[in-house]
């Protein structure tokens, strides 16, 4: 039956409080003694003698270096497997953490020779591990293109050796390929990625790829940040050059127009955060759809929820067929790339300024941008937009006191998006009539 939090917090000093696991799986104990509510796992050797590991000690909270009891119960599951396979269990672990110790100072030997390659590298798989797919697959092909291929002897280098002036080199050859907001990219890349290294001594949650390069100074940094190229964009449609965009929209057929909509239905989302969409993250009962927005300084993608129009749901729908990416068009085995989503926006764009409609060059990215102006325009809330678009959401009030999950004001702004672009009403509708119930 196990622990509850109640037993914890009410059990006395030098009680225990067992939970057994089951036939040969150990036992799950807890004991109170002056150090706190202390975590055991006890179990029987094959020459029959009992062993008990203490490996924690439990905090509400998991706070100050202790672990909740979900926590520790997971924990408790783990030595439970690898007991059923590794009877010695202790033996076992204290060996695992020998060969731990082990791969950690060959790595710190191995890298007293880390090179620029094999830094940058780290900082990719860094971004790997915090859940950041796309920039992490962006950030290794400008290294790939930049450096590694182009100035090889710099990439061999070691990272402690690389000077302001190498980093200069690097980035001056980009900009005199006449491709300036790439080496702003590759310079910001790089500042990061030495921060990264810089702070890996001093803090834990930077992972063993970016340690031990004996770094002392952050070479790209000190790099003129090359701003001019970093301007943002400000092409706009405005209402009517949006309408006939998304009456055009309507005849693109296939993964592709659906995808499109999709992101413009759901109020203007990202297209890569859309496009890994799986029937998981569809709450037909609420009729809502989760994404995960990993843009941004973020340990963790924030989840970002939003209300679905009957429109919304009628596409999405049609894609149901495909798993686990719902967006995709082999039939669910990899999303659809966002490559054709640009494409198509370019051909619409061009037969739009051939019709006379509209004589802007967009792209893909100014959609998003359109939309937020146009219910701006419309009189929908600065914070509202940030709610609906998932940006500027970073600051202290947002993480820590804000827990309003604005659904409401997101609908509002959905339904009002689409009486501007179509004309017509957007309806939230009871899940029995989308299922056709």
């Amino acid at each position: 039956m196990g622990f509850t939090v109640k037993q914890l917090e009410s059990l006395q000093t030098g009680k225990w409080l067992t939970d057994p696991l089951g036939h040969g799986k150990g036992v799950f104990t807890v004991r109170k003694t002056s150090d706190g509510v202390c975590f055991y796992f006890r179990y029987t050797m094959p020459n029959r003698k009992r062993d008990t590991l203490k490996f924690g000690t439990y905090d509400k909270n998991g706070a100050h270096g202790g672990m909740t009891l979900a926590i520790a119960k997971e924990k408790v599951g783990e030595f439970s497997r690898i007991y059923q396979e590794h009877p010695h269990l202790r033996q076992f672990i204290e060996d695992q953490q020998q060969r731990e110790i082990e791969r950690i100072n060959q790595d710190r030997v191995e890298r007293e020779t880390a090179t620029l390659e094999a830094l940058l590298n780290g900082y990719v798989e860094y971004l790997k591990l915090q859940g950041k797919q796309r920039t992490a697959q962006d950030v290794a092909g400008i290294f790939r293109r930049r450096v590694f291929t182009v100035i090889p002897d710099l990439a061999a280098m070691k990272a402690s050796s690389i000077t302001v002036q190498n980093v200069t080199k690097i980035v001056a050859a980009v900009v005199q390929d006449g491709k300036g907001r790439e080496a702003a990219k590759l310079r910001s890349y790089m500042a990061a990625a030495f921060s990264a290294a810089l702070k890996s001594e001093s803090d834990p949650e930077i992972p063993p790829c970016l340690h031990g390069f004996s770094l002392i100074a952050n070479p790209a940094a000190s790099v003129a940040a090359l701003s001019k190229y970093n301007r943002a964009r400000d092409v706009v449609l405005n209402k009517r050059e949006f309408q006939e965009f998304w009456d055009l929209l309507q005849n693109t057929s296939g993964v592709t127009g659906a995808a499109l909509r999709i992101c413009i239905l759901l109020g203007g989302q990202r297209p890569f955060q859309v496009l890994r969409l799986q029937e998981e993250n569809l709450d037909l009962e609420a009729m809502t759809v989760t994404l995960y927005d990993a843009k941004g300084n973020r340990s963790e993608p924030r989840k970002h929820v939003l209300p679905l129009t009957d429109e919304a749901m009628a596409e999405l729908k049609s894609l149901m067929v495909n798993h686990p990416f719902m967006l995709s068009s082999t039939k669910g085995r990899v999303s659809l790339n966002i490559k054709s989503l640009s494409n198509e926006i370019n051909r619409i764009c061009g037969k739009m300024k051939e019709e006379g409609l509209c004589n802007k060059k967009f792209q893909l990215r100014d959609v998003r941008r359109s939309i937020e102006t146009l219910l701006a325009a419309a009189g929908i809330s600065k914070d509202v937009r940030a709610q609906l678009q998932s940006h500027g959401l970073s600051g202290i009030q947002d993480r820590h006191y804000d827990h309003h999950d604005y659904l409401k004001e997101k609908e509002h702004a959905i339904q009002t998006l689409y009486r501007i672009i179509s004309g017509k009403a957007a309806k939230i509708v009871p899940i029995s009539i989308v299922a056709g119930r």
